[in-house]
């Protein structure tokens, strides 16, 4: 059997039209193809729509909770005048920003040689960092406005580019002071 798609026009065989009990021959007067591009422009359309109201009402409560000086977080616990949440709530916060710095920073230590240095092969995570190789941090983290693990988001954003090595805070330190050579390189000669 076949039938005619009320909405692209085009003869096709029943099989090509979902069921609909309402209909006389119990099948949509819509063909499959054009079924889901009806339901998908409906879905996409009430997704905009959930999401604009979901923005609204966001800022209205963050509103209404800032004028009674409620937690921006919780809703629930008084905070001081200057601050937006109540001190839980800034714990649970600063405890998950510092979990993602220290993902960042290992991520990065592994890409770029693992957690060892280049120079002395310090493993103690603590005292390692990303060296510029070619000297030029200082100006880099300035354009950067480096606030501390902005570097490593920032390398993660470029995937990870050659011209950075591990070393550890004495390593670099002693680069700075000694002229781009690292005292342990110095001695060795």
């Amino acid at each position: 059997m076949i039938k005619t798609c009320s909405r692209c026009k085009e003869t096709k065989p029943t099989s090509d039209f979902c069921k609909d009990v309402r209909q006389k021959d119990g099948l949509d007067a819509r063909c499959r193809t054009c079924h889901a591009e009806s339901n998908a422009r409906s879905w996409r359309k009430a997704t905009v729509a959930r999401k604009a109201r979901q923005r609204g009402a966001s800022a209205s409560w963050q509103k209404r909770m800032i004028e009674s000086g409620l937690c921006l977080r919780c809703g629930n616990t008084p905070v001081h005048e200057q601050q937006r949440r109540c001190l839980p709530c800034q714990l649970a916060e600063n405890t998950t920003k510092r979990k993602h710095r220290a993902s960042l920073r290992a991520q990065a230590l592994e890409q770029y040689g693992g957690a060892r240095c280049a120079c002395c092969s310090e493993t103690i995570e603590k005292f390692l960092t990303i060296d510029h190789i070619n000297n030029d941090g200082a100006e880099h983290r300035r354009t950067l406005n480096d606030k501390g693990a902005t570097i490593y988001r920032w390398l993660k954003k470029h995937n990870y580019p050659p011209g950075y090595q591990v070393l550890c805070f004495n390593c670099n330190c002693g680069r700075q002071y000694n002229g781009g050579t690292c005292p342990h390189r110095t001695l060795a000669q």
